[in-house]
């Protein structure tokens, strides 16, 4: 009769409706990871994923550039949040400078 924490707390997760916001919080963290690990420091500093509406991740760069830098591998880094978030999260970014 008991079940571990581990299968109740999706469950709950779900049934409470939240479940969207988790996912967004984690496509948010391995859109910053996946950024970080391809373009740098220095890059990954003026970029900030902000939030995903209809499978769009809305980003903010400090600069035309970045955003420019951003679009041109656009394809690899939505691939990589999906492959690692196991669904179709993302098909496009949007970026605000």
């Amino acid at each position: 009769m008991f079940h571990g924490l581990k299968q109740l707390l999706p469950q709950s997760v779900q049934r409470m409706g939240a479940s969207q916001q988790v996912d967004a919080v984690n496509i948010l963290k391995e859109a910053h990871k996946i950024i970080y690990g391809r373009l740098g420091e220095d890059i990954s500093a003026q970029v900030k994923p902000l939030y995903v509406k209809n499978k769009m991740l809305i980003i903010q760069c400090e600069s035309s550039l970045v955003a420019q830098e951003l679009k041109y591998r656009e394809q690899e880094i939505v691939f990589l949040i999906n492959k690692r978030t196991g669904k179709q999260s993302v098909d496009k970014l949007r970026y605000l400078s």
